[in-house]
Parts: C-alpha cells; structure tokens; sequence
C-alpha cells in the first residue's frame, strides 16, 4: 500500500471496508484511490490535506490568512 493509504488506516480515517469499496470503484473510475475516499464520503478532503501534508512532510497554508507582499504585485503589473 502507499504511506498515504497506510496514514489514512494508523488514523482510523478509513476502515479496510472503506478501502475495499473504493478500490473496487476506482477499477471501473480510473481516479487515484484517495480521490475517491473523498468522493464516496469515506474521509473529509480536510482530513486528507492534513494526513498527505504529515506523510509527505509539507505545510499547510491557509490562503487567506497570507498576505501578499506589495513590491510582488508591482513586479506583475
């Protein structure tokens, strides 16, 4: 299994049911597995971010709470 997948169980994000289902949906979909734990309702796309930011040892930024330094926007005018 891929760490991701391997994080989403140790959190008792998904059960090995729910990963069942949705690997037998992605034969037939094509998408990547944790698009589709999402999409089926299985694990919140929150909780996902979080798990892959932890796995892959990568911050999260919220947007909106970022400011954008002036002198950046001058250079794109």
């Amino acid at each position: 299994m891929s760490p991701l997948i391997d994080a989403l169980i140790k959190e008792n994000l998904v059960t090995q049911e729910q990963l069942s289902d949705a690997r037998n949906k992605q034969v037939g979909a094509k998408k990547p597995l944790h698009e589709l734990l999402v999409e089926m309702g299985f694990i919140k796309e929150e909780d996902l971010i979080k798990v892959s930011a932890k796995v892959f040892n990568m911050p999260i930024l919220d947007l909106n709470k970022e400011t954008i330094d002036s002198a950046a926007i001058e250079l794109i005018s």
